[in-house]
């Protein structure tokens, strides 16, 4: 799929397939401090709204904080 990304970003993975389904496009691997969660998780929402097609965030035991 040449419209496909993988974008890890240290503290984040972003994979965008360029369907709109989000089976395919996917958030993960978020390891955010307390400090920064509510920014990094506003700026990843807004920038993936921007592309108009539908994410979904996993969200597993290692994603940090816990609860933000």
């Amino acid at each position: 799929m040449t419209s496909a990304t993988v974008t890890p970003t240290g503290d984040l993975l972003v994979a965008d397939s360029g369907l709109d389904d989000d089976t395919f496009n996917i958030v993960a691997a978020a390891r955010f401090t307390d400090a920064d969660a509510t920014a990094r998780i506003t700026r990843t929402v807004e920038e993936l709204a921007g592309t108009g097609r539908s994410f979904s965030w996993w969200v597993g035991p290692a994603s940090t904080p816990s609860n933000p």
